[in-house]
Parts: structure tokens; sequence; C-alpha cells
């Protein structure tokens, strides 16, 4: 965590993860084992662990992602959003991969927060309902889809 920390002074810097990962970094950073799963399944919610690790590490943004929402921890807050639950997955792995690379698309096209963490989760739901990373054309209809379940 210090490691990811020493880049602040060079540029943005946000640490993504998911809901086990942020967990298990939660549990270290309050000296117990991550392989702890007593300790593990009582771990606060993830707000708390969100701004917990934001805090403790020094790392601007610290972005979460479990498989039902994302948020992102700031100095100033928590900003958190509801995601979509693919019914009929093709692949899981990999879906971080491609919420971490939504998000970030959305930062380098100057999208605000919660409209980056709507493209990472976007990104990341195609991806596991069409089993491939998607292009612009498969965000889009994934969005659409959303969108209307949501109506």
């Amino acid at each position: 965590m210090a490691i990811v920390a020493g880049y602040v002074p060079f540029g943005r810097v946000i640490l993504g993860m998911n809901e086990n990962e942020a967990r298990r970094i939660f549990l270290a950073l309050n000296n117990h084992s991550p392989a702890d799963t007593t300790r593990l399944i009582a771990t606060p919610e993830l707000g708390v662990v969100s701004q917990y690790i934001q805090t403790k590490t020094g790392i601007p943004e610290v972005l979460i992602h479990p498989t039902d929402s994302s948020l992102l921890a700031t100095a100033t807050g928590i900003e958190q959003h509801p995601g979509r639950l693919v019914p009929a997955p093709k692949v899981l792995t990999g879906a971080g991969d491609n919420l971490n690379a939504g998000f970030c698309w959305g930062l380098l096209n100057g999208f605000d927060t919660p409209d980056c963490l709507l493209l990472g989760m976007a990104a990341s739901g195609a991806y596991i309902q069409n089993g491939y990373s998607p292009t612009v054309a498969d965000l889009l209809a994934y969005l659409r889809i959303w969108a209307s379940e949501t109506n």
C-alpha cells in the first residue's frame, strides 16, 4: 500500500479492488491475517472498509467493486452506486479488470465520478454478459438494457 501511495506526487492515484481483496486488505491494515476467515466474515460494511483503507494508506481514491455495486472512497466521503446483476453470465474471471478499464475510460474522457462508476459497471456487466471485453457499441447496448430494466 505504501508503494501505491508513493505515486501520489506524480498524478492521480486510485486503488481498485474487488470486495474480497478489500476485506483482506482491511484485515491486514488492522494487523490481522488476511486468511483469517472468522475475522473476514466479521469485517464492516464496504463503505467503512473503503474509507478506512483510504484514510489509513493515504491513497487518495479507493474503488471497490462488489458484484452488485461500486463505490469510491475519497477524503471527502463515499460515492456509491448500485449495479446490475447479469442473469446468465458467460464469464466471471476478468470482470474487475473490465470495471477498472471502463472507469478509467470515463476518467480519460472527462466524465464525473458517478458516470465513471456507471461506465465501469457497464464495462464489467457487458463483459460478463457477452464473454468478451466490450466495444463502445457493446457498452451502449448494455446501458440500454440496464436502463430498460430500471424504468
